[in-house]
């Protein structure tokens, strides 16, 4: 009876011993998994300035540049989002086109000027179409120009825009920058969980933290100049973003810091450095 019982209580032993390491083996693995998805967050992430335009020679804010952000699997890519006198949302930089001032030219006028590719000028409802196309990677990083008009022709087309995403279900695809602060901030009416980032650093941390916006969108020399902020901004996780860089000494300095995307017309060259960072790390 007394060699049974040892032979069970080495055996409960055993049991014990082998669950203990089970433990101990699941908490390494939890551990190393949570330290591998640390790095891989803080990986800075590139985002291509008017989409990938400068290596393939191709239109900035074209559908050709955006598709080439997405061949490069870049974490966004850049575009302007302006409006013509009959309300067309189109996908151009400035206010003019081809010295035709947007906002008082019909749509179909400025269309009769083709991008140096040959592309019709986009409306946001093709650009977004083109752009979820096989994309898995990269966001829409949609700057929404404000109206030279009025302040509420500028939310008026805010508004235009965020519905042109609801309707293509690219809700989620989408970050919204923009330099004015109330654009932004009638996009979060509307939708609470929206991603935003504002682009004039006339605003503290704190505005931006009490109003919801998600991200600081600011130039290099801003950081350069006050770079206690990034700390600030990591504490209140308000996302980090500098634009739009191509020097690659700005470009390693931003890395250091940890930045959570940098804006570049050279993406690949971010995305290239980033991944070297990332490995000295290591």
């Amino acid at each position: 009876m007394k060699k049974l019982l040892s032979l069970k209580a080495d055996f409960f032993k055993c049991v014990f011993s082998l669950f203990l390491i089970h433990l101990v083996s699941i908490f390494l693995t939890s551990c190393a998994t949570k330290s591998s998805l640390k790095s891989v967050q803080k990986q800075t992430l590139a985002v291509a300035h008017r989409g990938a335009w400068k290596a393939k020679e191709l239109p900035g804010n074209s559908i050709a540049a955006f598709r080439e952000a997405v061949h490069l699997r870049c974490a966004g890519s850049e575009f302007d989002v302006n409006m013509t006198s009959d309300d067309s949302l189109v996908i151009t930089h400035g206010p003019n086109y081809h010295k035709m001032p947007i906002e008082k030219t019909r749509y179909k006028d400025l269309i009769k000027v083709k991008l140096p590719n040959g592309e019709k000028l986009p409306t946001l409802y093709e650009f977004i179409n083109a752009g979820m196309r096989a994309n898995n990677t990269t966001r829409f990083f949609c700057e929404i120009k404000s109206s030279s008009q009025s302040q509420e022709r500028g939310l008026y087309i805010a508004d235009k825009v965020y519905k042109t995403f609801t309707d293509l279900k690219a809700q989620r695809m989408v970050t919204f920058i923009s330099f004015d602060y109330e654009i932004l901030k009638s996009l979060l009416k509307r939708d609470s969980l929206v991603d935003t980032q504002y682009l004039n650093n006339n605003k503290t941390l704190e505005d931006l933290e009490r109003d919801g916006i998600k991200g600081a969108n600011y130039r290099f020399p801003y950081w350069q100049k006050n770079p206690e902020f990034i700390a600030i901004a990591k504490e209140k996780s308000i996302q980090t973003n500098s634009g739009t860089v191509n020097d690659t000494l700005v470009i390693d300095w931003l890395l250091s810091q940890d930045f959570d995307y940098i804006s570049s017309d050279e993406p690949a060259e971010v995305i290239r450095r980033a991944q070297e960072y990332l490995y000295k790390k290591k």
